[in-house]
């Protein structure tokens, strides 16, 4: 897993980039797709005080990206929030993965009848009635 941090207005200083390291390298035992996380640390000049540190994630998994942003007072607190966020992004998307690759296994219901009838031998017994209606008469083989 690949971890780039970008800073913009932020001096990045060892204890911030080990803060960062460690909640993010912890990621990988939810989601191991995981191939590269982007932080970004910014700091604005806003009114207000809680607002000054951005902290924006991308997550790169197998070509689908996960992205979070917070706002907080300091970037450790901005840290801590977005990967909050990013824990119920992630069980989100494994959810939705594992749900549709389950759904990939299972085979149709469509597919499964007409397997079932491709296994009784076919009857060619079919009428025309006066009134040109088609019918058709079908047997199936039963086990008690």
């Amino acid at each position: 897993m690949e971890l780039n941090i970008n800073a913009n207005n932020v001096d990045v200083n060892k204890q911030l980039r080990a803060h960062i390291e460690r909640k993010f390298g912890g990621l990988i035992r939810h989601l191991s797709a995981i191939s590269s996380v982007q932080v970004e640390l910014s700091s604005q000049p806003t009114r207000s005080q809680d607002d000054r540190m951005t902290v924006q994630v991308t997550l790169n998994v197998g070509g689908s990206l996960l992205r979070a942003e917070q706002r907080a007072a300091n970037a450790v607190e901005a840290i801590n929030l977005v990967a909050g966020v990013l824990d119920r992004r992630i069980e989100r998307y494994k959810s939705q993965t594992y749900r549709s690759e389950r759904a990939k296994q299972v085979v149709p219901l469509g597919t499964q009848q007409a397997e079932d009838d491709s296994r009784v031998p076919a009857y060619d017994g079919s009428e025309v009635l006066s009134a040109g209606n088609l019918v058709r008469v079908k047997r199936f083989q039963m086990n008690p």
